[in-house]
């Protein structure tokens, strides 16, 4: 996908095994997957407001 961000990584790596490797939880995954869905296709901080601009992210996320 050509996507890199170290920041995120870093941000993203407590989401392992359920939250945190408690086995308890959203699969970090699964919510890895919806994050680069989002980043892919979700809204700017500019267009918060419209909530039906991340509409595809959204559709794309809930076939996860």
């Amino acid at each position: 996908m050509g996507i890199m961000n170290h920041d995120v990584f870093k941000a993203a790596s407590g989401l392992a095994d359920g939250l945190g490797l408690s086995g308890d939880g959203a699969c970090g995954a699964l919510v890895g997957g919806a994050m680069v869905i989002s980043y892919l296709f979700g809204r700017e901080r500019k267009d918060f407001e419209d909530i039906f601009k991340p509409m595809k992210s959204y559709l794309l996320a809930r076939k996860l």
